[in-house]
């Protein structure tokens, strides 16, 4: 079993099987990181594929040079945050749309039916409501056990703002355990 490093090496030799090692390495963790911010299993196998095909396509620009500990695995890590992030972006878009074509919606029922709706897991459905960013960070630090550093680096924001916007997650996943307890 070779190291990150010695597959990235073999990988930009065209080496198959150093590829197949990468991708068993980390299919499911990636997978499970895309599927938490995007909250879809199809989206999230199908952003996975991407993922694994940017690696392909970006490989010879990866240097451990280039940003000195990062390392590979934050690298692929941020390339599926990007990609998963893009999606939100779309489908926000799209939600959007359609939103401006149902403009008729009463909140009071939405209110209602999200009080009601027991059949979703609570933890899940309260953090599909953070801001994809908040979500990430959350996702990478409770799931993932990423340190702040390696968050930094998987976002591309400070240490500090990732502090903050986990500070903002929790605080946000509070009020709505509350609100939801309230409901009950």
């Amino acid at each position: 079993m070779y190291t990150d490093k010695e597959l990235v090496a073999l990988i930009k030799e065209g080496n198959r099987d150093a590829f197949t090692q990468l991708y068993n390495n980390y299919s499911s963790k990636l997978l499970n990181h895309i599927f938490k911010m995007v909250g879809n299993k199809e989206e999230a196998e199908e952003i996975l594929a991407d993922v694994f095909i940017l690696i392909i396509k970006k490989i010879s620009f990866f240097s451990e040079c280039d940003a000195p500990g990062a390392g590979f695995k934050s690298w692929i890590f941020r390339i599926a945050s990007n990609l998963s992030i893009d999606y939100l972006r779309r489908r926000k878009k799209e939600k959007q749309m359609k939103n401006n074509q149902n403009s008729q919606e009463n909140i009071a029922d939405i209110e209602v039916s999200f009080c009601q709706n027991e059949e979703l897991e609570d933890v899940n459905r309260l953090m599909d409501k953070l801001p994809a960013m908040q979500r990430t960070v959350m996702s990478l630090k409770v799931i993932e056990n990423f340190s702040y550093m390696e968050i930094s680096r998987v976002t591309g924001v400070s240490i500090a703002m990732v502090k903050q916007l986990l500070f903002q997650a929790r605080h946000r996943l509070r009020q709505d355990f509350r609100q939801e307890e309230r409901c009950l």
